[in-house]
């Protein structure tokens, strides 16, 4: 009885929660890094963008998060990809660096001994390159953090190519000496006692084998290297309950939401651009450089039927656009008019087809062109649909080298949409990726261009409006697509979708889950879109992988 009696009371005193400490770690261009540590040494890190340490029992893993879900991979198994010609660089540099040390310093209010590279010069001789803490209460950060930064290196040299650096290896052997209050310019902000749930350090998935994580990257290596052609992705559309994939070497797929395998549809000429007609899609083929003319073609009853015949003018195809009432054709010399009997008006000037892609937004006046040259900029042109007048719509009050807020020679325009709340103005979406990102929202009114919007990476918004995301400065988020939907605008960042509403506030949405389906990813996981990734955009800049939107 008094047995039952104990096991039942120590039922119900509340066990002790798992504690740890959180420390942050900021300062630089870098977001923040924050890490956990429990008692009993496991270790959570954020380490790079997408990327997560976990030490468990003693072993070191990286977590990538990735579109389709995470990646789990040993450390010492990411290790030796590391090329053998990189130890030797280390050695034949000399060895270990020189660090000194120079008396103490404080860094947010925690003293400790401060190092410094004797030969470093300017700015650099009087600023420690680490700050160390001999104190007790932060002895867990030292090994902590050592694996930390570690593991950022080595993401760094396998992913970006970063060199050995025996000046980075002779700091990161200091924190066997204590807690890092300053590594280079990053610093110790704050640093908690908290209750950290066990599950905090649970690895999302089983860990790769070595030989699938070497098989892995080296197939990632060939294709981003080479792209295969049918990723090349540069319209994706949807209609027909499909969604509709057009490679920019003319070949076209289709799949239905589950499917694993995409639809070949084998045409005796190449398809040029594809475009949604009411609830259909229309596509335009033929010869990109070459023959006497292109056919339209109608999804009809499961197959493709030609409908008319358009004969070249010693012109060449940029773009065909659809909407519920008309449908337009734009070359390098003629807008077309496809809306029953056809009608062409001779542009004002001639317009050639960019590296990359066209999007095209049709008003009752005019044609609206935003092209994307990669790293070559692009803008914006207005078309008027009666004239064929050719106006290049662009602003840059200072005239400083690719400033804007729209600049042809700096900025892709990816994508165009009626601004719900000012029906007389056009928004266009701004987006480049070309080793660092730049991008904004403009509007273009009959009064001239102004900035609707911008956010940046580093802070993103997290589904919480910000007023002063719209306010002062261009952007680092690129954008790569635009919609208009009630009384918003939805936007295609290169980290998410944005919701911008009428006051300018803006909401952002993580990506939500991918599925890769024959070599490309693909998300129905939204009611309004459907999202595929693109490598297009490789061609003409260092960039990743970007998101198309297909309206539902």
């Amino acid at each position: 009885m008094l047995r039952g009696l104990l096991m039942l009371f120590l039922l119900l005193v509340p066990a002790a929660a798992p504690a740890g400490i959180r420390a942050t770690y900021a300062g630089g261009e870098q977001p923040a890094m924050t890490i956990e540590i429990a008692d009993n040494g496991d270790v959570r890190a954020d380490v790079a963008e997408g990327w997560q340490l976990i030490v468990l029992g003693g072993r070191a893993y990286l977590v990538q998060d990735r579109l389709t879900g995470p990646l789990v991979m040993r450390v010492e198994d990411l290790a030796a990809l590391l090329p053998a010609s990189r130890a030797s660089a280390a050695a034949a540099s000399g060895g270990s660096a020189t660090i000194a040390e120079r008396g103490s310093a404080v860094v947010n209010g925690r003293i400790g001994r401060a190092f410094f590279f004797p030969h470093a010069t300017g700015l650099d001789a009087g600023t420690p390159a680490a700050v160390i803490s001999s104190d007790p209460a932060l002895a867990p950060l030292g090994a902590a953090m050592h694996r930390a930064f570690a593991a950022e290196a080595l993401i760094g040299a396998l992913d970006w190519g970063w060199p050995a650096d025996n000046s980075q290896d002779a700091l990161l052997a200091l924190f066997e000496q204590g807690a890092p209050l300053k590594y280079y310019d990053i610093e110790l902000s704050s640093l908690e006692r908290v209750p950290i749930d066990g599950s905090r350090f649970a690895l999302p998935a089983e860990p790769e084998t070595a030989e699938a994580v070497r098989a892995r990257r080296a197939a990632e290596a060939r294709e981003e290297a080479r792209p295969h052609p049918d990723n090349m992705i540069s319209r994706a559309v949807f209609a027909d309950g499909r969604l509709w994939l057009l490679t920019d070497h003319g070949r076209l797929s289709s799949l239905v939401q589950g499917e694993r395998t995409r639809r070949q549809h084998e045409l005796d000429e190449d398809v040029l651009d594809i475009c949604v007609h009411g609830s259909a899609p229309v596509i335009l083929t033929g010869d990109r450089w070459d023959g006497e003319g292109w056919t339209l073609r109608r999804w009809q009853g499961g197959a493709w039927r030609a409908v008319r015949m358009i004969a070249r003018s010693f012109d060449y195809l940029v773009a065909l656009s659809c909407g519920d009432d008309w449908e337009v054709a734009l070359t390098s010399n003629r807008l077309i008019d496809l809306t029953g009997r056809i009608r062409a008006a001779t542009l004002s000037q001639p317009l050639y087809p960019p590296r990359v892609r066209t999007v095209v937004h049709v008003t009752q006046d005019a044609v609206w062109v935003g092209l994307n040259e990669g790293e070559w900029g692009g803008g914006l042109r207005r078309i008027d649909r009666r004239s064929g007048a050719v106006a290049t719509i662009e602003r840059n009050p200072t005239g400083s080298l690719c400033d804007g807020p729209l600049n042809s020679a700096c900025d892709p325009v990816n994508g165009l949409a009626t601004i719900p709340w000012q029906p007389r103005c056009i928004a266009a979406a701004i987006g480049l990726m070309h080793m660092a990102t730049h991008g904004r929202i403009v509007a273009a009114c009959p009064q001239g261009v102004t900035q609707l919007f911008a956010a940046d990476a580093a802070h993103p918004l997290e589904g919480a409006a910000a007023p002063e995301a719209a306010s002062d400065g261009y952007g680092t988020v690129a954008f790569f697509g635009l919609t208009a939907t009630g009384n918003a605008l939805i936007a295609v960042g290169h980290d998410g979708l944005y919701r911008i509403e009428a006051d300018g506030t803006g909401a952002r949405r993580p990506w939500p889950r991918f599925v890769e389906v024959d070599g490309i990813l693909v998300s129905f996981a939204l009611p309004d879109v459907v999202l595929v990734m693109s490598n297009l955009n490789r061609r003409a800049s260092l960039s990743s992988l970007t998101a198309l939107m297909a309206v539902r």
